[in-house]
Order: structure tokens, then sequence, then C-alpha cells
């Protein structure tokens, strides 16, 4: 190994590194997954109620409202898994609109739902869905879709997705809660400093076949629309994105963080399951000494961080304050 080319006092000081940065990374996460456990699951009760689109969808499950069936991005939602065990789940907004839509569509009409609640769909890498097909055939079955629009933020989609559910009162209570995260999210943000560097790394381990795997988000995904470009950071992505570089639904494949601590992060994000990330940092620095120099192994910038791609609104204000709060505390690399 290389590292055995390099002085005794060296070795420790490397080993006290890659072991203080995975000790604050599993007492993020622990952190991380104490708060998330602390936030009691709301009780649901079903409606006569189809949704398509993630936004309602985790909308109404804060309002405690678990609809007939739903459309959207299950896997990106953080209660997903627990809207799917009480309501029925017809696909993603691509199958809606694509192989799986005469499937769907015939399930709607056998639920015969009182109401259907629809907004368009929001999928980055797939900007050329349209439900103008399907809400035509729900249509000619006689529904009349109510139209929900986020684009002018969450407060007046959610007091009317609320009001179409008869609770006004807890839609208003979920919008107060909102702005006064955002409030927070603001304050922390502040604090942040301006062009901070960033990696943006989620981790897949699969239990099965004990493999792990690495996807460095590239620029100009959801990371750098909902997180980066708030908190002024740039995507260290672009200096690794090249002719030869393959993109998959906005991701790049890594063997190692090689590349990615050679573009010199301030800090890195790590998304999804953090050890493989720990991992694949302890072996690269062990490998190449030399990049223990970078800021983000240097200062042991490497956090546990969620994932945010649009699907619940609400979730933002918490989203961009664990972010901001991780970034605060570091300057540029000079």
């Amino acid at each position: 190994m290389h590292v055995k080319r390099h002085p005794q006092s060296y070795r420790k000081s490397l080993s006290r590194s890659a072991a203080l940065c995975g000790l604050v990374a599993a007492l993020v996460a622990l952190s991380t997954h104490s708060a998330m456990a602390g936030c009691a699951a709301p009780a649901l009760e079903r409606s006569s109620l189809v949704v398509i689109g993630d936004p309602i969808a985790a909308v109404c499950y804060r309002l405690g409202v678990a609809p007939l069936a739903w459309v959207g991005r299950r896997s990106l939602m953080e209660n997903g898994d627990v809207l799917a065990a009480a309501s029925e789940t017809l696909g993603c907004p691509n199958a809606f609109c694509g192989p799986r839509q005469e499937m769907a569509l015939k399930r709607i009409v056998e639920l015969a739902p009182e109401k259907l609640l629809i907004t368009p769909p929001d999928c980055k890498y797939r900007p050329d869905l349209s439900y103008e097909k399907p809400l035509k055939l729900l249509k000619e079955a006689g529904f009349q879709p109510v139209f929900i629009d986020f684009a002018g933020g969450p407060e007046p989609a959610v007091r009317r997705i609320a009001a179409a559910l008869d609770r006004a009162e807890e839609g208003e209570r979920l919008v107060q809660t909102y702005e006064k995260g955002m409030r927070r999210a603001r304050n922390f943000m502040a604090r942040v400093p301006a062009g901070l560097r960033l990696a943006v790394v989620a981790g897949t381990f699969q239990e099965a076949t004990g493999k792990s795997f690495l996807r460095l988000e590239a620029a100009g995904g959801y990371s750098d629309d909902f997180l980066l470009k708030p908190l002024r950071a740039v995507n260290v992505a672009a200096d690794i994105t090249g002719p030869d570089v393959k993109i998959e639904k906005g991701h790049i494949a890594l063997r190692s963080l090689e590349k990615v601590l050679e573009a010199r992060p301030d800090a890195i994000a790590v998304t999804g399951d953090p050890l493989p990330v720990f991992r694949a940092m302890a072996e690269t620095l062990a490998h190449r000494p030399d990049l223990a120099t970078v800021p983000a192994a240097r200062q042991f910038a490497v956090y546990p961080l969620p994932f945010y791609a649009g699907t619940d609104p609400l979730a933002y204000p918490e989203v961009l304050t664990r972010w901001a709060l991780a970034l605060a505390p570091f300057e540029p690399a000079k």
C-alpha cells in the first residue's frame, strides 16, 4: 500500500484524521436519525380522493389524509413508504404518462373517487412528460380534476388542498409552520459564506450482495436548484464533467472519491446511505494521502444531508436549514 512509504507519524496522523472523520459522520447521522424519529407520523384518515402528483400527496399526508390512490415519485419522498402503506400507488408520473397509463386510468375509474387533485408533472430529467392525454380521458369518464399549482409557492397550494379536504384550519397551521421554518432557514443561510465549493455524493449499499455504489450529482441537478444556488455555493461536478463522462439521470457513477477530492471541494454533502461514501473516503485517502490537504478532508466537512427534489414542499425549510447549518462554519478554499 502507498501509505507504507510514509513516515510512521504521518500514518498515525492520517489514521486519526480518518477516525475523527468517521466519528463526526456517525454523530451527524445519528442526530439526523434521532430528529426524524422524533417527528410522530400523523394518523391517516382515508378519503374518497385520488391524487396525481407527489407534492399534493405529501401535503395530504401532513394533513392526516390518505387518498384512495396516488401517482408520485414515491422513492424520493421522505414519507413515501408510509403513505404507500395506507394508499394504493399508481406509479410515477412517467408511468402515468406512458405504458402504464391505461392500467392507472382504469383503476381510477374503478375507485370512483369523489375528488381528483392534480398538479403538472415536474421531473427535471423528463421535461417532455405531459398529463394532457390522461386528463382528457379522465374528463371523458366524467371526472372534474382540480388543478393545484405550486409555482407560486406552497402557501396558496396548501390552502387550496386543505379547503378541498375540509381541513382549512389544519392547512393554515401547516402554512404558518412552513413560513416560520423558512425564516429560520434564512437566518442560517445568512451565515454561509458565498462561493463554497461542494460535491454532492449519493451512496447506495446492497445488503443482498454486499456491494456499494457511489454517484456524484452533476451540476444543474435538483441540489443545484433547491440548495446550492440559494446557499450561493458551487457544484464541483462542473469541473469533473467532460465528453468522456457519462451522466445518467443527473448523476455520474464513481469508482472512488479520487476525482471528487481532486476538484478540491470545501465540503461533501452525502445523500442516501453514508456508509459507502465514508468507506470510499477512507480508502481514497489511504491510496492518495496527498488529498488529505483538500479542505473537505482536512476540515472533516463530510456531512450526511437529505436529498431534496421538490416532492414535499413543506419539508424544504428543514432540509435547507440542515444544509446551511452544515456549511456555516466554513470558509472558501484559498
